[in-house]
């Protein structure tokens, strides 16, 4: 499967320009058109552009592996999942993008047997590519990239993303581990807008950590298919909030620096669980 995944590869970088000459092109008009729609509640927007370069992508899988399995978020979020499975975000960051936001990212991962394989993470507002294929480590515009090792939680840049949830229950639920990080002196917190990119942060050391799904508003296989392959090839240590094992069919994840993994699950870990 070796020379596989090496085409595979090569598809899922030329998509993903192709599709972000489309998202560069339109970047700057985007806010101004007034472009969003709303999806499933007033915060999931979708954008024509998301559409078109979805469509740029999945037609080209379709010609060149016809027997593969799609899963998209805009026009097939509950595709069949095949021996080999593309797993596609057109727009990760559509908010972002609407805003005029720089933090937008394609993702273009490739699972077999429901493992990541291949993962490719493109933003083309910055024009930055990262790849990686299992078992031959993470790359940046093909320079290899790792985790920041042997930190402390008193020195990480930790990343939270609070997803759709809008009830006070759920906002408490969210918040409640960010002022725990606070009280812990973690040097800072922030929150980028795209999951794909979250986790090549981490995996280049922009960030040290990043959580997602404490009160539900957990991510999707798209948003961690390619970014979580990434992340791991970089040495990130990958679980569920609850420490339990990673999947990206999961409802949680925390991607970390191995040396501040243990604190941050402590500071975060549902009370229920605690």
């Amino acid at each position: 499967m070796e020379k596989e995944r090496f085409e595979w590869l090569s598809l899922a970088r030329h998509m993903a320009a192709e599709a972000g000459v489309l998202i560069r092109s339109a970047s700057e008009s985007a806010r101004s058109e007034g472009v969003g729609k709303e999806k499933s509640c007033s915060v999931d927007l979708v954008t024509e552009y998301d559409r078109q370069a979805e469509d740029i992508i999945l037609s080209k899988i379709r010609d060149r592996y016809p027997d593969h399995g799609i899963i998209s978020e805009e026009s097939n979020p509950k595709g069949e999942l095949k021996k080999v499975t593309w797993v596609v975000d057109p727009i990760d960051g559509t908010t972002n993008f609407i805003a005029g936001l720089p933090e937008v990212a394609v993702s273009i991962g490739i699972i077999v047997d429901g493992k990541p394989e291949v993962g490719v993470v493109y933003n083309p507002i910055r024009n930055e590519i990262f790849h990686a294929v299992r078992g031959c480590g993470a790359f940046l515009d093909d320079r290899p990239i790792r985790v920041n090792e042997g930190i402390t939680l008193s020195q990480a840049i930790v990343c939270v993303e609070f997803g759709y949830v809008r009830t006070n229950e759920g906002a408490v639920t969210m918040l409640e581990p960010v002022r725990k990080l606070l009280n812990r002196s973690v040097r800072t917190i922030r929150m980028i807008g795209s999951g794909a990119l979250d986790l090549c942060f981490v995996a280049c050391g922009r960030l040290d950590a990043v959580y997602a799904g404490i009160a539900g508003e957990g991510w999707y296989p798209w948003d961690y298919a390619a970014g979580g392959l990434i992340a791991e090839e970089a040495g990130a240590k990958l679980c569920k909030v609850d420490g339990s094992e990673f999947s990206i069919f999961g409802d949680s994840v925390v991607c970390s620096s191995p040396s501040i993994v243990g604190d941050i699950l402590e500071v975060i870990k549902p009370e229920s669980q605690s």
